[in-house]
């Protein structure tokens, strides 16, 4: 496990980061970091002990797809700071995120290799999924990055479809799906995808504190719960509250009127950006133009 103190969270770099030098990259998205995800960086990790290389992920933010919506249409399940506290549990060494941008998406798959991976990052090696595109229009494919580390002196290795893991069989696992279990309220279902509890990071502020005095006391409210995180315990424990999120009423069965029972307006619960039909929509449409897509 590497020392969270000696993580190295590198963003845009135009060198190697110090202390990543020469590193073995696993390069996605890695949102949530997920069980199948795991199983990329473990072959990443592995890949760095034979080389004798630091380890790190190679990341975009923002996420490709609501780049190219030109709005926010994913709902990210890891904030920055926690997938970096995970990643370093896992053993890595550091975390490389570029900004994707018109810049960026615009390179193409050559370019790619040349400018990031070769002189910006002077990468011994470089592990991806096996249904990893990257570069404009995606015209990067597994195939040519063998190719490429081949001719330029970097060794690649691509992760075939992973099925099982030790935890049973893995053939559901994405980040969409545990977006969708969120989204439907089943939180169990998302830990069991993840490998792992997910939970939210916000500012904890008091409430009216009318639950104790029904015999309900209930924790604190959560302002602007927009950071999320799923490490299985919090990387900020004393800033970090555990919640559960649950379905909505039934039509037949929700509160009557505008008002809690107490008098006061009745506010729309504060769990969004998990997802409508139209922005489920706007998912795909994006991710279909989307670049650099691994790992999502």
């Amino acid at each position: 496990m590497t020392d969270a103190s000696r993580f190295i969270d590198a963003t845009d770099p135009l060198s190697p980061p110090a202390g990543l030098e020469g590193a073995v990259v696993a390069i996605g998205n890695f949102d949530g970091l997920h069980r199948g995800h795991r199983g990329v960086i473990a072959r990443a990790r592995a890949l760095a002990a034979r080389l004798g290389k630091p380890c790190a992920v190679l990341t975009f933010e923002p996420h490709p797809a609501d780049f190219f919506a030109r709005k926010s249409v994913i709902f990210r399940l890891t904030s920055h700071e926690a997938k970096a506290a995970f990643l370093a549990r896992l053993g890595l060494d550091g975390m490389i995120v570029l900004t994707f941008d018109a810049a960026l998406s615009g390179l193409t798959a050559q370019q790619f290799v040349d400018d990031v991976l070769v002189r910006r990052l002077g990468v011994s090696g470089v592990v991806a999924g096996y249904d990893f595109h990257f570069g404009a229009k995606r015209q990067g494919t597994p195939e040519f990055l063998k190719a490429e580390g081949a001719r330029q002196g970097f060794a690649v290795d691509i992760v075939e479809r992973i099925s099982q893991d030790e935890e049973g069989s893995l053939d559901a696992v994405s980040s969409t799906a545990t977006r969708a279990a969120l989204e439907a309220g089943d939180v169990a279902l998302a830990a069991r995808l993840l490998g792992h509890p997910w939970f939210v990071e916000g500012v904890v502020i008091h409430g009216a504190k009318r639950g104790r005095t029904i015999g309900f006391p209930t924790p604190p409210g959560i302002h602007r719960a927009s950071r999320v995180s799923s490490l299985p315990s919090p990387p900020f424990p004393e800033e970090t509250l555990h919640v559960d999120v649950f379905r909505p009423f039934p039509p037949d069965q929700r509160p009557a009127g505008r008002h809690d029972p107490f008098g006061g307006p009745l506010r729309r619960p504060a769990v969004g950006g998990l997802g409508t039909r139209r922005h489920a929509a706007a998912r795909r449409r994006s991710a279909r133009r989307t670049g650099a897509t691994g790992g999502r």
